[in-house]
């Protein structure tokens, strides 16, 4: 009975979060209208041009260009040697930029190729990683509707046997601090820290977690790494 009393409540939240998530991609999608002139973005794409001005703000588009001109990409890189990883996750083109800059010359330092990190969908920090020479691209996602079900099936299952905050801090899977991370998240948008018990919010927190966890196992498995450009922890 105390497993439905749970199970309820937490389906309803679910089904809440993907209208969140559905909301959030709505919105997404009229601002990238804002920004981008898709005519001149499908132009560029049918005809793999690099040279169309497609956002609407003018001083985008100039440093895009400037920056092309002026980046030397042609420096001796040594294909041995383990690339580096840039990420942009703040979605704002100053700390896209910042991140660039440090990860361009890290690369001259090593000799040593950058691979761009970003959320799907990021056209403008694509962009500014190109203008920099940054031309391999991952993407990260929120997964699937299935993955996101399955992966809040282990949080419950995980977080079942978790009946404090100080019990949650220190939660780690594969030595990932993932409680700390979590209960932070909680914090700085809920602004509740004088909380002391489980709630549902820990139970999604915890599911995006082990979603990006796994994005990221596999980049890592997969890619001849050993650095990481990250501004924002």
């Amino acid at each position: 009975m105390n497993f439905f009393l749970k199970i309820t409540p937490l389906c309803i939240k679910f089904f809440i979060e993907e209208l969140k998530i559905f909301r959030t991609r709505m919105i997404n999608f009229f601002v990238l209208f804002q920004e981008v002139d898709f005519k001149r973005f499908l132009i560029q794409k049918l005809t793999s041009s690099q040279n169309l001005n497609i956002f609407k703000i003018n001083d985008m588009n100039n440093f895009i260009r400037h920056n092309k001109k002026t980046i030397n990409k042609n420096f001796l890189k040594d294909p041995l040697k383990k690339k580096i990883f840039v990420e942009s996750f703040i979605n704002h083109p100053v700390y896209t930029i910042q991140n660039c800059i440090i990860a361009y010359t890290t690369s001259r330092i090593l000799k040593t190729k950058c691979c761009g990190i970003i959320k799907r969908g990021d056209i403008k920090s694509k962009k500014i990683f190109n203008s920099f020479g940054i031309e391999e691209i991952i993407y990260i996602d929120q997964g699937s509707i299935l993955s996101r079900i399955y992966n809040l099936f282990i949080a419950f299952k995980l977080l079942s046997k978790i009946k404090s905050i100080d019990s949650l801090i220190k939660l780690k899977i594969q030595k990932i601090e993932i409680g700390k991370a979590i209960y932070e998240q909680y914090l700085r948008f809920n602004k509740n820290p004088e909380i002391k018990d489980i709630v549902f919010d820990f139970y999604f927190l915890l599911s995006k977690a082990l979603i990006l966890n796994n994005q990221f196992k596999k980049i890592f498995k997969n890619n001849n790494n050993k650095y990481l450009i990250q501004a924002e922890t």
